[in-house]
């Protein structure tokens, strides 16, 4: 009996080794979970400081900064920040590291924009023979841009000039018809009164030449129609070259020749709607967005102090021109017009421009009135 008891134990599976091993996996599971817990911890509190220190910057609106000056006097000098208003983009933050000028009560971001640009096109449809500008080029009031094929023009020009000279041989003929009637019925008229004819002749001619008088009308007439149809045709001669609307700058070309230009887009396309574009230089302004909470900082005539992003530290004058009497329900913002004052090459349509609005006399000595009374 002992015997079969020792062969049965040693017949038994030894499974304290694989307690060991499992115990040693449970081990290093749980130094794996340890170690990504601590990592997701990690990340998540640096997000949370950047997204406080964002918000935190977000806040930081406006500041005053308070001095005295020489009469011994405190001046208030408020700056707004671009990230109060709706149209500054994320690239303007540069705006309040740079310190401001010195009266400034407001400062925004805006655009050079042209009050007087237009988009070249011809009168009539066309094949395009030649184009005399390109791009950069300064053109002046009335100078030739470019001049479309004139072959058929010059045809229905040609055709109603010979036209002409038949209206006026139909006159003559008339006026000499007119002429010998009369002839006639004077030569009636003196046989009438030696009895030698009767009043039934005398007055066939008279209606003959009523007749024909009615008749010279009618030449007349279409002498003076052809008139005008020469002078339409010369018109729309004229016509196929295109001339400058104003003195600017071409900044766009948008032709070749060897192309179809008509006065709209219903050729398809293929078909060119304008020559080039041109802009007065002399009627760039500076056009802003500015929110409605501060238009009590803003009045007409306000002069103003520009500073353009490509030239950092040139400003020229301006002064307020304009506040367009409406309000941007999206963007709770008012377009306010600025005239520039002084011009420069520099100043380029499109152009990023910051704006700081001056204080005037009035909100001087209304803001020493309350620092005084503080």
């Amino acid at each position: 009996m002992t015997d079969k008891i020792q062969a049965l134990n040693e017949l038994r599976i030894d499974r304290s080794g694989q307690k060991v091993r499992r115990a040693n996996r449970n081990k290093k599971a749980l130094a794996i979970a340890l170690v990504v817990a601590l990592g997701a911890g990690y990340m998540g509190w640096q997000e949370w400081s950047a997204d406080d220190q964002s918000s935190h910057t977000a806040r930081s609106v406006s500041r005053v900064d308070t001095s005295s000056n020489q009469g011994g006097r405190a001046e208030s000098n408020v700056v707004v920040s671009n990230t109060s208003l709706s149209t500054t983009s994320s690239s303007d933050n540069d705006v309040n590291k740079k310190p401001s000028i010195t009266g400034s009560i407001l400062e925004v971001s805006g655009h050079i924009t042209a009050q007087r640009i237009a988009t070249v096109s011809a009168k009539t449809i066309g094949l395009i023979n030649e184009v005399y500008v390109e791009e950069g080029v300064k053109v002046e009031e009335g100078q030739a841009l470019a001049k479309l094929d004139t072959r058929i023009a010059e045809l229905d020009l040609q055709l109603a000039e010979s036209r002409r000279a038949l209206y006026k041989a139909e006159v003559e003929k008339r006026e000499a018809e007119i002429l010998d009637a009369k002839r006639k019925l004077k030569r009636q008229q003196d046989l009438m009164s030696e009895n030698f004819s009767n009043q039934s002749d005398i007055d066939t001619l008279t209606i003959n030449i009523k007749v024909l008088e009615a008749n010279l009308e009618t030449a007349k007439t279409n002498v003076l129609l052809n008139e005008l149809e020469i002078e339409q045709l010369q018109k729309r001669l004229s016509d196929h070259t295109i001339r400058a609307p104003f003195s600017g700058v071409v900044t766009t070309k948008n032709a070749q020749p060897g192309e179809i230009i008509s006065p709209s887009s219903a050729g398809g396309g293929y078909t060119r709607t304008g020559i080039c574009t041109i802009v007065d230089m002399a009627s760039l302004e500076i056009e802003v967005d500015v929110n409605e909470s501060f238009l009590n900082m803003i009045s007409e005539g306000q002069r103003v102090q520009a500073e353009l992003y490509a030239y950092e530290d040139w400003h020229f004058e301006g002064r307020v021109k304009k506040i367009v009497p409406t309000v941007d329900r999206s963007k709770a913002t008012v377009r306010v017009r600025i005239e520039i004052l002084e011009k420069s090459e520099r100043i380029l349509p499109n152009m990023a421009v910051r704006v700081s609005f001056m204080e005037d006399q009035a909100q001087a000595i209304a803001g020493h009135a309350l620092t005084g009374m503080k």
